[in-house]
């Protein structure tokens, strides 16, 4: 192989390359100069480099370091970056291979022969067979090629018994080197997904098919131009089936927890309170935040005991969390918003989150920390319960705006702002607001999870 160091001057001299341990140098160095020009908005801009390329050959197998080489140019001292070089073992194959051909006759170097099940094939893997239910279990895809192969097609088998996530590789695949049951092969890890089984026993992979192109030389020596050098070019289509795989999928001990909703990895859990002073009919916010990694995507939302004089609303959740080999790693933050309707000194108890750890093979559980309130007596409340707008009331006001929508109009948006002279249809949601605010309704929020907004009145 060939090692290069180019520099970006012109007055150089040979680079110093210090010793080469592993490598025998065959040739070099050769200098090449290479010069360009550029002409933008008038402006001359010259590039100049130097070339010194050195012809090396590997003593053995390994992974090596080439250390950087040290250059003057210009009066000035330079050293190069060192190069990681891996070594693979000779191909068992290339000598056999090399007098195999030599032996074929022109009749037998029709397109496809030389292509064996050897030569280009699939591999399904997976880096666990046997997993507990929720396990993260990784599935790859990987073609192995010792020929051109310049285009592949297919999909992933339809997997029964599990939840599955591919995972996102890069669009620009590189092929990579590897020395495979004695044959050196280029390699493209094609497909990966994780699975997370839902039941238990042996759950089987099926085989799948993929289709290969494979842009192959063919030489007609009947043909007075081959016999002087000229070759065709033909697409040679090829079937590569990967093989069955079954997953051994053993169910969750006994024992788990009451406050165990289907977990399993390795997680914690931590709290945060808005406020613990506030006024009654005001709103306060319990923030959790589950962390770690694991079948995150499918754990279910705690449940928080609020007290029974508080009004609570759907929680807002946010996935914080990206797909990784071994499962879902990252957050799942969980806002609860309450509304304590009575003055009086309340407490939210701590919130328990259990899950089963795969190292540890053992249930365990995490909590929070449990909270204080004191809420005062509202100014209008007067020791009775305020009047407020419920869950039931926020669907009809919906439904009731959305009745009122003719045509591109919103008759409690016109009228809304009839004085204003700023009739006409607006959004749904600013719709809702001015409706709101006209029958005495504050708004409490608006997200994602309620997008025609919370109000009370």
């Amino acid at each position: 192989f060939r090692l290069k160091y180019t520099i970006n001057r012109r007055n150089v001299r040979e680079p110093l390359v210090p010793a080469i341990e592993n490598f025998n140098v065959l040739a070099g160095p050769y200098r090449s100069e290479q010069s360009s020009t550029q002409i933008i908005n008038g402006e001359v801009t010259t590039a100049q480099s130097v070339t010194f390329t050195y012809t090396l050959l590997a003593e053995k197998e390994g992974a090596f370091t080439i250390p950087g080489a040290t250059i003057k140019a210009d009066g000035k001292e330079y050293t190069s970056n060192p190069v990681n070089v891996k070594v693979l073992p000779e191909d068992k194959s290339t000598s056999a291979a090399n007098n195999a051909r030599q032996q074929r006759s022109a009749q037998d170097r029709n397109a496809g022969n030389e292509i064996s099940a050897d030569d280009l094939f699939m591999t399904a893997t997976v880096n666990k067979t046997k997993v507990y239910e929720q396990e993260a279990v990784l599935l790859s895809y990987k073609v192995y090629s010792a020929v051109n192969l310049t285009s592949l097609n297919g999909k992933a088998p339809d997997l029964k018994g599990f939840q599955i996530q591919e995972v996102e590789l890069p669009r620009n695949k590189e092929w990579q080197i590897e020395h495979y049951k004695g044959r050196n092969y280029r390699t493209l890890l094609w497909q990966q997904f994780v699975l997370f089984p839902q039941q238990s026993g042996e759950i089987e992979i099926p085989s799948t098919t993929f289709e290969g192109v494979v842009t192959q030389q063919v030489r007609n020596y009947d043909d007075i131009f081959s016999f002087f050098g000229g070759n065709n070019y033909v697409e040679v289509k090829r079937e590569l089936r990967t093989p069955k795989l079954k997953i051994n999928v053993q169910k969750l001990p006994a024992g788990k927890p009451d406050s165990y909703s289907g977990a399993v990895g390795n997680f914690k859990i931590s709290s945060s309170i808005s406020t613990n002073e506030l006024k009654a009919n005001e709103a306060v916010t319990l923030r959790l935040v589950i962390s770690g990694t694991g079948n995150m995507k499918l754990i279910k939302t705690p449940e928080v005991a609020f007290p029974e004089d508080f009004e609570i609303y759907d929680p807002k959740v946010e996935n914080k969390f990206t797909l990784k080999n071994n499962g879902f790693s990252g957050n799942k933050v969980i806002e609860y918003l309450a509304i304590p309707r009575y003055g009086g000194n309340y407490t939210i108890p701590s919130v328990k989150f259990s899950y089963f750890d795969i190292n540890a093979r053992e249930y365990k559980t995490v909590e929070t920390e449990s909270y204080t309130l004191q809420v005062e007596k509202g100014k209008e409340s007067n020791g009775a319960v305020a009047a407020y707008v419920s869950k039931e009331e926020l669907k009809m006001l919906g439904q009731d705006i959305r009745s009122q929508t003719n045509e591109g109009e919103c008759q409690h948006c016109r009228n809304a702002h009839k004085e204003s002279q700023q009739g006409g249809h607006q959004t749904l949601e600013g719709c809702q607001e001015a409706y709101a605010g006209k029958q005495g309704w504050g708004i409490l929020r608006r997200d994602s999870e309620n997008p025609l907004g919370l109000y009370e009145r």
